[in-house]
């Protein structure tokens, strides 16, 4: 707990900056900086927190916990060695042992994957050379167990999650070719292997080109768990001449049906903790009754569980 705060949420700051974490299979994973400087991959939350056995990962290489096809809690994570590729590796809590994925190719950068019963989703870029011979196909791709890989998507979305063969992503874009502020965020639903998407919430704002701010209202960091989609949605107001955030976590039925609710906000550690004025939350993990989020302070662990959502 923060000090002084007994009536506020769980907080966790693992050491570094750009933490990661995740959460599923009962597992939080998170990562931090050791004493070499390296980005290492830590278990639990708080004091009960502990180092993995594993080498150092590549924190925007991505992390996640999901499940094997046998159940089992595993991990998976990216390294990006030299900066130049980036490949896929997999820790079983149960055998606690490491092993590399076979989705990598020598001409790609495999990233951001997330893992649900031993299927793995993750995007693919071109890695970085100067050998026209190194071809590779950019895209979000699915490998199930048995199965031979496949693309889902030949532009990866800027945000995504998957579980119980729905990927739930973000998807942004201009409205309007005229005006190239605009902004329009959709966070959307697919059953993989299906052609048509279900559309779970869509907001307008625009980005002024003079000074990159943000106005209106914003979408990002779908996320799903037990049949519901969550999301961040983010409303910048700048009309009284502060800039003003308000942040809220949004969910609702992954199957697109019935109203969002929102995450209660007393007691949010994130509310009222940008320092130019409102929230600042920029991260969802959620895992059965389990809702975690990160802030500048750390990591924040909703409490008492369940999730309030009204």
């Amino acid at each position: 707990m923060l000090p002084g705060s007994a009536a506020a949420d769980e907080s966790f700051r693992p050491a570094g900056a750009d933490i990661s974490f995740a959460a599923g299979a009962g597992k939080v994973l998170s990562t931090f900086v050791d004493r070499a400087g390296s980005t290492r991959l830590r278990e639990g939350f708080g004091a009960k927190a502990r180092a993995l056995p594993v080498r150092p990962v590549s924190a925007r290489a991505g992390i996640d916990v999901g499940t094997d096809s046998s159940g089992r809690a595993v991990a998976v994570y990216g390294r990006c060695p030299g900066g130049r590729r980036c490949d896929l590796y997999s820790f079983s809590f149960t055998q606690r042992r490491e092993r590399q994925l076979g989705v990598s190719r020598s001409a790609c950068s495999e990233v951001s994957p997330a893992i649900d019963e031993g299927t793995v989703v993750f995007q693919r870029f071109q890695r970085e050379s100067a050998r026209r011979s190194m071809r590779c196909g950019r895209g979000l791709y699915e490998k199930r167990p048995g199965r031979r890989l496949r693309r889902v998507m030949g532009r990866a979305p800027d945000g995504f999650d998957f579980s119980g063969g729905l990927l739930a992503y973000e998807r942004s874009y201009t409205p309007d070719a005229g005006d190239p502020e605009a902004n329009v965020d959709e966070i959307r639903v697919l059953a993989i292997g299906e052609a048509t998407s279900r559309l779970i919430a869509r907001e307008q704002g625009s980005v002024r080109r003079g000074d990159g701010l943000f106005e209106g209202t914003f979408l990002s960091d779908p996320v799903l768990d037990g049949g519901f989609v969550h999301w961040i949605r983010s409303v910048e107001d700048s009309s009284s001449g502060d800039r003003v955030r308000t942040a809220d976590v949004l969910r609702t039925d992954a199957g697109g049906e019935g109203a969002s609710t929102v995450l209660d906000r007393d007691r949010r550690l994130f509310v009222g903790d940008r320092t130019d004025g409102g929230d600042e939350l920029y991260a969802l993990a959620v895992d059965a009754d389990q809702l975690l989020y990160g802030y500048p302070g750390g990591i924040g662990l909703v409490g008492p569980r369940p999730p309030p959502f009204r």
